[in-house]
């Protein structure tokens, strides 16, 4: 099963509770903004559902249902700054 959010965070919140109650997922859910990780986040580990987030991000998520699997800013730096 699969839902487009239109980058909408009611909808995230939605599709979300859909999967995790309705539909008994317990499938990876993947989040697009950090937004929408922080929307989904406490309704999949309600229900212990692993979820994704492959984008660059801010780092310090703690979750036992993420992964994280974006490089944090600090992981990115070295190819922005160009040392001598």
């Amino acid at each position: 099963m699969s839902y487009d959010t239109q980058s909408n965070n009611q909808l995230y919140s939605q599709y979300a509770q859909q999967l995790a109650l309705s539909d008994g997922s317990r499938r990876f859910f993947r989040a697009i903004t950090s937004a929408s990780r922080e929307i989904g986040a406490p309704i999949f580990n309600r229900g212990k559902i692993p979820y994704l987030y492959t984008q660059p991000y801010e780092g310090g998520v703690c979750d036992r249902n993420a992964f994280m699997t974006g490089a944090t800013v600090s992981q990115s730096l070295g190819t922005l700054v160009h040392m001598r």
